[in-house]
């Protein structure tokens, strides 16, 4: 009882003296723990800017809807550009590679349908051009 008395707190104490981020990344590479945060970045200044209005302040217009538009391709080019360089850096298990590529892969999916269903329309739906 006493053993497991100290061990829950041991691992209390560890848990408060690292930071959630050393949690998350315990057992992990390096270029994991990198590329990781460079994703999360990109993905991050992607819904920054997404959520920015026109000009004017309006949300809702063709200049917003073409924005979005062209930060969205933006942000393809970003992730193949970030998939390009997984491939050229090392130290990425083989495991946490290819978790990499299919991350990167399932999001371009997602944001390429968002261009079939929504960004390729901004004239349709808003009118003008």
């Amino acid at each position: 009882m006493r053993s497991l008395k100290l061990f829950y707190i041991s691992i209390f104490l560890i848990s408060f003296s690292c930071g959630t981020d050393d949690i998350q990344n315990l057992g992990k590479s390096d270029c994991a723990v990198a590329f990781s945060k460079l994703l999360d970045q990109a993905e991050d200044d992607y819904i920054a800017l997404m959520i920015q209005p026109d000009s004017d302040g309006n949300d809702q217009s063709l200049e917003a809807c073409l924005n979005r538009k062209s930060y969205t391709q933006a942000y393809i080019v970003r992730l193949q550009n970030a998939n390009d360089t997984l491939n050229t850096i090392a130290g990425c298990t083989d495991t946490e590679y290819f978790n990499f590529i299919g991350r990167i892969l399932d999001r371009k999916q997602q944001l390429e349908e968002d261009m079939t269903s929504t960004w390729n329309r901004c004239e349709e739906i808003f009118g003008g051009g």
